[in-house]
C-alpha cells in the first residue's frame, strides 16, 4: 500500500483495506457499465514535446475519473490477453475496463467500466482485516493469483466465474513475519510456471528485501537489493524477452513521489538469488507523478508496451494516473 502525501497527512486506520481478485478475459458477472473520464496529462511541463524516458518512450498519459464513490486506490495492475484490463482496489473491489488502441497500440481511451466486489473464501464480499490486496498475477490456465497485507497470503480465484471462491496458497512460514503494510506488494507467474514474490519492507540481516521463488509447497527463498530508498511495488513478466520488470517506488516529503523500474533476467532467478536488477528509468520531479504500484506488459505486433497506474489512497492531494510506455528495447535481457 501506498507510502505518499496522502497517506502521510491521514491516518493509517483505514489502510488495512484492499482488495483480492479474480477474473480472466471472458469471466465477468453481467452489470452496469459506468463511465470512465480520462484526460490527457503532460508528463513534463518544462518540455510538453518530450517522449524519452530512459529506456522507455511515452505514448499516452491519462488522468483517471469516475463519478462512483468505489473509484480509487488501484493498487494491482494486469492485462488479459483479450485487451481487458483488470484493477485491484484497496477498499475491496475489483474493476475492469476495456483498452481502446490505435493501430499501433497508442492507448486512446478506455470504456466499459465496471466495479464489484471480491469474495473471499467463503463467498462473501472480502472486509476488515482481509481486504488489503495489493498484486494481482493471471497463472497460465487462465486463474488470477491475488496477494494481501496484513493477513499475509495469495489468493487463487478462477478465470470463468466471478462469483467463484478463491483458494489460499501454501506459503513460506518466514512470510508471516513480514511488517503489515510491507510484504505482498509484488508478485509475477514466470514462463515455467514458478511463482515470484518480493516483500515490500521485510528485510533479511544484511538489509536487503526477502522474497521467494518456486511453486506452491516448494519456495527458496532469494533476496532483493533495494537502493536509494526505492522499494518493489509490482512485478511483470515481459513475454518472449527473458526479463521481468519491477515497478519500484520512493517517497519523502522532501524529494516527493519517485518512481522506477528495474529489469532482471529470468537467468538469475534461481533459488538463494541476491537480485540486482539493472535500471531502465527513473522518474521523480519535475514531472507530474503519482503513487505507482501496479505495472502490466502488453505484447503489441514486435513491440511491448508497458502500463503504469497510480493509487490515489482516495486523497484530494492525488491523482489516478494511466501512464503507456513503449520499451525501446525489447530484444531480450542484457
Amino acid at each position: 500500500m501506498v507510502k505518499n502525501l496522502g497517506s502521510t497527512l491521514r491516518s493509517r486506520g483505514w489502510r488495512l483495506l484492499l482488495v483480492p481478485l479474480w477474473l480472466g478475459a471472458c469471466a465477468t458477472t453481467p452489470g452496469p457499465m459506468l463511465h470512465l473520464e480520462s484526460s490527457r496529462v503532460t508528463v513534463d511541463l518544462e518540455h510538453p514535446h518530450r517522449r524519452r524516458f530512459g529506456e522507455l518512450e511515452l505514448m499516452t498519459a491519462l488522468a483517471l475519473r469516475a463519478d462512483h464513490p468505489r473509484f480509487g486506490g488501484l493498487s494491482g495492475l494486469e492485462l488479459a490477453p483479450d485487451g481487458t484490463l483488470f484493477m485491484i482496489s484497496d477498499r475491496g473491489y475489483w474493476l475492469q475496463t476495456r483498452l481502446e488502441q490505435a493501430a499501433d497500440g497508442t492507448l486512446t481511451g478506455l470504456s466499459q467500466l465496471q466495479i464489484h466486489p471480491l469474495l473471499d473464501t467463503a463467498g462473501r464480499p472480502v472486509h476488515a482485516p482481509l481486504h488489503d490486496a495489493e498484486s494481482i498475477a493471471r497463472d497460465s490456465d487462465g486463474s488470477y493469483l491475488v496477494g494481501f497485507e496484513w493477513n499475509h497470503r495469495i489468493w487463487r480465484y478462477r478465470p470463468d466465474l466471478a462469483r467463484g471462491r478463491p483458494v489460499a496458497l501454501k506459503l513460506p512460514a518466514a512470510l508471516a513475519g513480514a511488517p503489515g503494510n510491507g510484504s505482498l506488494e509484488s508478485l509475477a507467474v514466470l514462463p515455467d510456471g514458478r511463482l515470484l514474490f518480493v516483500c515490500e519492507h521485510h528485510e533479511n540481516p544484511d538489509g536487503t528485501l526477502r522474497g521467494w521463488i518456486g511453486r506452491e509447497g516448494a519456495f527458496a527463498a532469494v533476496s532483493y537489493v533495494a537502493t536509494d530508498d526505492f522499494v518493489p511495488t509490482d512485478l511483470a513478466v515481459v513475454p518472449g524477452t527473458g526479463q521481468v520488470l519491477v515497478l519500484e517506488r520512493a517517497f519523502s516529503l522532501w524529494r516527493m513521489q519517485r518512481s522506477r523500474i528495474r529489469v532482471l533476467s529470468l537467468n538469475d532467478l534461481r533459488p538463494g538469488a541476491r537480485l540486482e536488477p539493472r535500471e531502465l528509468v527513473r522518474l521523480g520531479p519535475p514531472l507530474q507523478l503519482d503513487n505507482f504500484e501496479g505495472l502490466a506488459v502488453q505484447r503489441h505486433g514486435a513491440g511491448i508496451l508497458l502500463y503504469l497506474i497510480s493509487d490515489d489512497n482516495f486523497s484530494r492531494l492525488q491523482r489516478t494516473l494511466l501512464y503507456q510506455f513503449r520499451l525501446r528495447d525489447a530484444g531480450g535481457a542484457r
